[in-house]
């Protein structure tokens, strides 16, 4: 005797993930915080991660 599961799409949804936001600061010489671009490397530097928004699939399970 054994269960059987079947998958099937339920649409498609939005979810809140930790830490899918990082942020690259560093100080300037004004005292304000500006964003390092891409490959731009200082020493110093503050990484600020947050929650984002995902969207996502989802599924469900049917046990028979």
């Amino acid at each position: 005797m054994g269960l059987l599961a079947a998958i099937c799409a339920a649409g498609q949804g939005e979810r809140i993930i930790a830490g899918t936001i990082v942020e690259r600061l560093t100080l300037t010489s004004s005292g304000a915080f500006e964003q390092l671009t891409p490959g731009q490397h200082q020493g110093g530097a503050k990484i600020r991660t947050r929650a984002g928004m995902a969207r996502v699939l989802r599924y469900r399970f049917t046990i028979a």
